[in-house]
């Protein structure tokens, strides 16, 4: 099977490079590479508005607990056909 990248901490720290495009970015450059990846957790799919599912409102710290299902839907299909290496 080869190296593994495992992404469910995160593939970028950029809110930028967060979407759709920079997830499919991403993908290209680890086949590019001959890596496998899983993933992701960190993206714009979260109600929070931002990027990670915690986040702090109010000075409380909280944790979304459902992600947006149809910007989800849209990483996986925009990257479903995307080969394995």
């Amino acid at each position: 099977m080869g190296t593994v990248v495992n992404t469910f901490m995160g593939y970028t720290f950029s809110r930028e490079s967060a979407t759709v495009e920079g997830w499919k970015a991403f993908l290209d450059r680890a086949q590019k590479n001959g890596k496998m990846a899983v993933g992701p957790d960190y993206g714009n799919y979260w109600p929070n508005g931002d990027c990670r599912r915690f986040y702090t409102k109010d000075g409380v710290r909280l944790k979304d607990r459902e992600a947006k299902i149809d910007v989800m839907e849209e990483y996986v299909k925009t990257t479903k056909d995307t080969p394995p290496c």
